[in-house]
């Protein structure tokens, strides 16, 4: 399974508690649905979450989302596409 990578979407820089800093790179995925029965256990980073899966803003009312400003970006990005916000 080979995800059809679409426009970024937001990217952001960590710095962990070594010192060491590291950026995300969040980028839209046009093939969802291939992606609807993933096992998390089998990915590199699946030990890092508890659940995966494809929401809306409303199915999370009261979760804890990050990046917190994850929904404005994505309304920024529909209204223009492929254009890097930060």
């Amino acid at each position: 399974m080979t995800p059809v990578i679409g426009n970024l979407v937001y990217t952001r820089e960590l710095t962990n508690s070594q010192g060491i800093t590291v950026t995300d790179f969040w980028y839209e995925i046009r093939n969802p649905a291939d992606f609807l029965s993933v096992d998390i256990t089998t990915c590199s980073h699946g030990f890092e979450h508890s659940e995966v899966g494809f929401y809306s803003p409303e199915m999370l009312s009261g979760a804890i989302i990050k990046p917190d400003n994850i929904w404005e970006l994505l309304e920024i990005w529909k209204e223009r596409p492929g254009e890097f916000t930060q």
